[in-house]
């Protein structure tokens, strides 16, 4: 894991995975989500979008946010489940 430039203005860095690949298992990965959804459904929505929206872009309402995270990939879901359960918050 490495830390990324994210915002001049608030000198803002953010965690980016690097050299990871998520199981190509589909019962494994949605095991992995199950899990960060237990230990914390708040912290696995915000990295979701994160990993789903990487510029930081205003939604206009409730249901943009919903449909990007809906739309998410196998892979934007499985390091949404990482940072989730790798977080020492």
């Amino acid at each position: 894991m490495r830390l990324i430039w994210v915002d001049g203005a608030t000198k803002e860095f953010r965690r980016k995975v690097t050299d990871w690949q998520p199981s190509s298992d589909p019962v494994a990965s949605l095991e992995v989500q199950a899990k960060a959804l237990e230990t914390s459904y708040v912290k696995y929505c915000e990295e979701l979008r994160k990993v789903t929206n990487p510029t930081g872009k205003w939604y206009s309402d409730a249901i943009e946010l919903a449909a990007s995270l809906l739309g998410a990939t196998a892979r934007q879901r499985a390091e949404a489940a990482y940072m989730t359960l790798s977080s020492r918050d």
